[in-house]
């Protein structure tokens, strides 16, 4: 069988004739997905639900629209949607029942509304995040805490604080529940430009009060509060400014054997930068090398480890960080 009897070569010889360009150029413009016709996965790749149309249509535009100065055939909205859809086995020109969606080289493969729906909800998802609406995005965020949809509702926000966190008690980092129209009618006000405020009344007689977060402060990583094994002072991207160490390479039970070793061995001197550097040294190393250079607290460690009773050196702030029935209370972090 030929490259163009297959049936994907039948449907890029249909799109090519809609487009009014060579087969060779839809055949090169799907390469570049690692679409190739006549190769069997590929006939699968295209139909798969990974492969979206939004996909497909915008490496054509992409690759036949490069150094065309003019308006090009492949960039006409209509012609190239209706060849995109039967690219993907899906008859443009069908007049169906409502919801009825027809494949061009196999009609079982129709299954009526479900596909539909599922279809549109590919496409929809294919959208990029800086065409969605404002709830829309800021309900995908909810769902997913992507980063990208992050970055983009702070640039929306004008990066002020406008998320509201539903009182309902203590959840895991990073798993807090949002108040979507609480945060909307911030998002709102900070996209005309207004001040939002960091606190605003909350709860059903506005007899509470809420703190108002900025999105980048329920971002994991941003809250992350980090404690020098030795000194115990808080680290600045895992460095300790008054031990002059980096922690960034040693694990969380290196640094809690380190911990030990500089809060109960009677060896180490904590005012001492050698030893200092030698601990640190080691607990990069790991746990391994720990035992070796300092026995005298394996027993100990291992004891806690088994107990679960290792001490926390990395934490994750609490989200909301104070009580909403009070504003001046300061909630503990919890540990991570």
């Amino acid at each position: 069988m030929s490259r163009n009897t297959t049936p994907l070569g039948d449907r890029v010889q249909k799109a090519a004739e809609i487009l009014q360009i060579e087969v060779e150029k839809i055949e090169q413009a799907l390469d570049c997905l690692g679409i190739e016709v006549g190769d069997e996965f590929s006939e699968k790749l295209i139909d798969a639900e990974t492969t979206t149309e939004a996909m497909i249509q915008q490496r054509l535009v992409d690759f036949l629209g490069h150094g065309v100065t003019h308006p090009s055939k492949a960039q006409k909205t209509a012609r190239l949607a209706a060849a995109v859809a039967i690219l993907k086995d899906r008859d443009p020109f069908k007049k169906d029942e409502p919801g009825q969606v027809v494949s061009l080289t196999d009609p079982s493969k129709s299954t009526g509304n479900q596909l539909v729906e599922t279809v549109v909800k590919h496409l929809d998802e294919a959208r990029p995040i800086s065409q969605l609406k404002d709830r829309e995005l800021l309900e995908r965020y909810v769902q997913v805490r992507d980063f990208e949809m992050e970055q983009e509702l702070s640039r929306r926000a004008k990066n002020q604080p406008f998320i509201v966190l539903k009182e309902n008690g203590k959840h895991e980092p990073g798993k807090e529940p949002i108040d979507v129209d609480a945060s909307m009618d911030l998002l709102k006000s900070a996209r005309k430009g207004r001040t939002n405020p960091t606190i605003v009344p909350y709860g059903a007689d506005k007899d509470k009060v809420a703190n108002v977060y900025r999105i980048t402060e329920l971002n994991l990583d941003d809250r992350k509060v980090e404690i020098c094994p030795i000194c115990g002072e808080t680290l600045y991207k895992s460095y300790c400014e008054k031990c002059t160490l980096n922690w960034s390479s040693v694990d969380k039970d290196s640094r809690a054997y380190a911990w030990l070793v500089a809060k109960e061995s009677e060896q180490f001197r904590k005012d001492s930068y050698a030893d200092r550097k030698a601990l640190h040294a080691s607990a990069v190393k790991g746990i391994e090398d720990l035992e070796k250079t300092w026995p005298s607290m394996s027993k100990a460690y291992r004891e806690r480890k088994e107990a679960d009773d290792l001490p926390k050196l990395v934490l994750i702030e609490n989200r909301p960080s104070r009580q909403v029935a009070d504003p001046f209370h300061v909630a503990g972090n919890r540990q991570w």
